[in-house]
């Protein structure tokens, strides 16, 4: 990672053909012209579900003709979850006097 001109950073990655293969696909099918894009879209959506899990939320896709759910589960997801309840404030029982 360098800085290049104010505010901005260039970032260098190192992946394997198949991952190349994906990004391509990946930046074929949604239309994306630049990996500044691609990436800008991906941190967009990092971002999103990490507020979700913050805020106790849970993630999942919808069928809305069987009505199946599916949740999303991904490791750093996981992490956010983990962070957030150990940085909750410990709670104590309402007790009556």
């Amino acid at each position: 990672m360098r800085l290049g001109r104010e505010g901005e950073m260039r970032i260098q990655l190192e992946v394997s053909e198949d991952k190349r293969k994906q990004i391509r696909r990946l930046m074929e099918e949604a239309d994306f012209k630049t990996y500044s894009e691609l990436f800008n879209n991906a941190l967009t959506l990092l971002q999103w579900s990490m507020r979700q899990i913050e805020d106790g939320n849970v993630i999942v896709s919808l069928n809305p003709e069987t009505e199946k759910q599916k949740e999303l589960s991904m490791p750093f997801l996981q992490h956010v979850a983990a962070a957030k309840i150990e940085m909750a404030p410990a709670r104590r029982p309402n007790r009556k006097r």
